[in-house]
């Protein structure tokens, strides 16, 4: 899942910076 860090929940790239670190946090939160 290493591409989490790359796309959003869309798929879409995360150009924002500071999408990737909140896209990471959900998803490592739903996964938990």
């Amino acid at each position: 899942m290493a591409n989490v860090r790359l796309v959003d929940w869309n798929g879409n790239e995360a150009a924002d910076s500071a999408s990737v670190p909140t896209v990471h946090v959900e998803y490592g939160s739903a996964q938990r």
